[in-house]
């Protein structure tokens, strides 16, 4: 991811991405337009939406231990 292809690019391709990516680098560019927390990437705690609608993540991605 940020790579081999974008978040743009993936996006016109599919309706949603989920984020399984496991501890998250806070600083990788590929986060870019992600809004994050000292621990990992901010969602809406209800649907598990990023900051980029239609991009969503769980788990380790926001917060180690979080499984």
């Amino acid at each position: 991811m940020g790579k081999d292809f974008s978040f743009d690019e993936l996006q016109e391709d599919y309706n949603a991405i989920i984020l399984t990516i496991g501890t998250v680098d806070l600083d990788s560019e590929f986060l870019t337009g992600i809004n994050k927390t000292p621990r990992g990437i901010f969602v809406n705690k209800k649907t598990f939406e990023t900051s980029r609608p239609g991009v969503f993540a769980g788990g380790n991605a926001l917060a180690e231990g979080r499984m």
